[in-house]
């Protein structure tokens, strides 16, 4: 299947579809590959709760997919893991349901931190993500980007907000500190507009502290670190700081007209899991799955 064809559905349902059809496919595959390869190992990844989590607001939605993924594993246990082989079930993250959006970008203007080009506001865009905001706490998900597209085709118009119209939009000759969010999560980075990005703040310590000062008084702020305090070695380009909300609370970039919105939906969360059908012991991580498996093939483990 061709997973770039997902972006051309035009429903939130076609996409479901879309992502169950994709994992009927690698199911397929999987059990295709045991049956006929002679391998030690086999491995594969399903993204469908994942995919789906993208997709939906509907609880009943996310817990289907968990099902379905449930269900296949249940049937390859019985049908294909020997007595002798072990069998990991692995997660990177899971999905928690959110309540509110944090709009880091919105929170940076209110406080004369970020600065907008000229002519850059728009009225009807606060409109539309008003409305959006609240149709969505009403579960209109899938009404609301059906909408979206039919605004795409009839007046060439994309009201979904989007990373890089946000940073168009900046007047960075004005602008101290500015945020970005790769993820769907309530983590989130801001960036100090100094030298580095060819900005305008010398006194680069003191803006971070006004900045830490100011975001922990937030209640929906667990905490704000520097970089070097998150990461190993963290490279120049990393943001100088990163923010961690509450787990209902969904960090976004976006520059929205509240800095708070209440809606509700799906994002990751940092904790996943491992399952195995052995006993496992521990608590076991992600980092504990190469030298199990090194382990299990009577390799060196490093």
């Amino acid at each position: 299947p061709d997973i770039r064809r997902m972006g051309k559905l035009g429903s939130e349902e076609e996409r479901r579809g879309e992502a169950r059809r994709i994992f009927q496919f690698r199911t397929e595959v999987l059990e295709w590959l045991v049956e006929n390869r002679d391998e030690e190992v086999f491995f594969s990844v399903f993204r469908l709760p994942d995919t789906t989590m993208h997709h939906t607001d509907s609880k009943r939605e996310m817990v289907r997919s968990y099902d379905v993924v449930a269900d296949f594993l249940e049937e390859f246990l019985e049908e294909f893991v020997k007595e002798n082989d072990n069998m990991v079930v692995a997660s990177d993250r899971g999905a928690v349901r959110y309540e509110k959006e944090f709009h880091a970008n919105t929170w940076l203007e209110e406080r004369g931190l970020l600065v907008r080009e000229e002519g850059s506001e728009s009225l009807m865009d606060d409109l539309v993500l008003s409305i959006a905001d609240f149709g969505r706490k009403l579960g209109l998900r899938d009404f609301l980007v059906r909408l979206n597209s039919l605004a795409e085709r009839t007046v060439d118009k994309d009201f979904s907000p989007g990373k890089s119209e946000v940073m168009d939009s900046i007047d960075w000759d004005e602008t101290e500190a500015f945020a970005y969010v790769t993820g769907v999560c309530a983590y989130g980075g801001i960036w100090i507009n100094d030298e580095r990005l060819g900005g305008v703040v010398d006194e680069v310590e003191d803006k971070r502290s006004e900045i830490v000062r100011k975001l922990e008084s937030e209640d929906e702020v667990v905490w704000v670190r520097g970089s070097a305090d998150v990461y190993v070695d963290p490279p120049e380009s990393f943001p100088d700081l990163v923010v961690r909300l509450d787990e209902r609370a969904k960090f976004e970039s976006s520059l929205h007209p509240k800095t708070m919105s209440e809606v509700c939906g799906f994002m990751h969360r940092k904790q996943g899991f491992v399952a195995s059908d052995r006993e496992l012991v521990d608590d076991p991580e992600l980092i504990d799955l190469a030298p199990t498996i090194l382990h299990l093939l009577g390799d060196t483990v490093p």
